[in-house]
């Protein structure tokens, strides 16, 4: 699923599944070709990864434009689409595909989803305490019976590792000790799993973010227009040739 399958594919003329990918889908900026740009667009869309992908022109426009004023989140009437229509089309999209079809929505499930990390995190270190907990527990269980096996260079660690297999096997797969640090475990995976879900759930609602952000800047910058819009034109000119 990450960005780069799903761009290179884009330039192929395919879908993920090997479906043609018409210039209705992915024309974005209505050239009558799938350019770079429309690649990069495509990609961002549909890629369900951890991938937050930016471009040169992006990058620019936050430049040029970062002494004006942060604009507020719209609901999406204000923003012209013919302006940024890769942004727009993420925006749309994207947005579509995570419900999430306003700005104002947009940055509601981004303070809730930093919230919600924030506490799992703190919960996911409290789960590895507990789980260092157990192991230690199960670990002195160890020892208690074989304490050279603390010492893999103790002159006796082979014999009574071999001559204990089964015990030792048993202590690890069926004590009260092994049971109680496998239930952490798998508590603590879960809280993981949970993690990782929210985290990419996150970078797609950022690349929402910025694909809004970029529609706001891009309005502003080319309005004021000089020097810095005429450059800011030259390199999407150049992120939209097709290969």
């Amino acid at each position: 699923e990450s960005y780069g399958l799903h761009f290179v594919l884009a330039l192929s003329g395919k879908r993920k599944d090997g479906a043609p990918l018409g210039l209705d889908a992915a024309d974005f900026d209505h050239d009558g070709k799938l350019g770079l740009l429309d690649a990069h667009t495509w990609a961002s869309i549909e890629a369900v990864s951890f991938d937050v992908p930016t471009t040169t022109s992006e990058r620019w426009l936050r430049h040029a434009t970062a002494a004006l004023p942060a604009a507020a989140p719209s609901e999406g009437r204000a923003l012209d689409p013919a302006l940024a229509p890769e942004a727009a089309a993420v925006a749309r999209q994207l947005g579509a595909s995570l419900g999430l079809t306003s700005e104002r929505a947009v940055e509601r499930r981004w303070g809730e989803l930093g919230k919600q990390i924030d506490s799992l995190e703190d919960g996911i270190e409290d789960a590895e305490d507990a789980l260092a907990a157990r192991e230690a527990e199960e670990a002195a269980l160890l020892l208690e019976h074989w304490p050279v096996l603390d010492d893999p260079f103790h002159p006796d660690f082979e014999a009574t590792f071999d001559n204990n297999r089964g015990a030792i096997e048993s202590a690890l797969s069926a004590s009260p000790q092994a049971h109680a640090r496998a239930e952490q475990s798998a508590r603590t995976a879960a809280l993981y799993d949970h993690l990782r879900g929210l985290q990419l759930e996150e970078a797609r609602v950022l690349r929402l973010r910025r694909a809004y952000e970029t529609q706001h800047r891009a309005a502003a910058l080319l309005k004021r227009g000089g020097p810095a819009a005429k450059y800011y034109l030259s390199l999407l000119a150049c992120e939209r040739a097709a290969p």
